[in-house]
């Protein structure tokens, strides 16, 4: 995704991914957390990138008794992409700026993630999402690169 004939461009990395989140001490409950994240991102160099980005997760409850735990956190964060021709490592850190209806477990999230990239700009992503260091749920999803060049 780096060229060399002088062109500027950023891409935005669009994500899809899913993970259980088990809740046992809460009555063994668990919750399907689904999400969606948009990072805005340009390279720094040949193999490293940062940006800027947002993410949404909803997460549901997969007991039919627990139906008043559907939870939606909205969050801004920080990124830095470091690729290795195919593969590439995704590290992200943010703030949640707005949780409704939720039991507060902090306010802070990382996350930490492998991408295998495939030719028409499409990936499978493997990672893990964690609050304050404590880890929330690991995820797997898709995503696709947007690439814009600028001059």
């Amino acid at each position: 995704m780096y060229e060399f004939d002088g062109k500027k461009f950023a891409y935005t990395a669009l994500t899809y991914y899913m993970g259980i989140k088990d809740q046992s001490f809460r009555n063994g409950d668990k919750l399907l957390a689904t999400a969606i994240s948009a990072e805005l991102v340009k390279p720094v160099n040949f193999k490293h990138n940062l940006g800027l980005g947002f993410d949404v997760a909803h997460y549901f409850p997969l007991s039919l008794e627990s139906k008043d735990q559907h939870l939606t956190k909205y969050g801004i964060c920080g990124a830095w992409h470091m690729k290795l021709w195919v593969v590439s490592f995704d590290f992200a850190m943010g703030v949640e700026i707005f949780k409704p209806d939720e039991i507060y477990l902090g306010s802070m999230y990382e996350r930490a993630a492998f991408k295998y990239h495939f030719d028409n700009g499409m990936y499978t992503y493997f990672g893990l999402k964690a609050l304050y260091g404590r880890a929330d749920f690991i995820m797997f999803g898709v995503g696709y690169n947007v690439k814009m060049i600028y001059y």
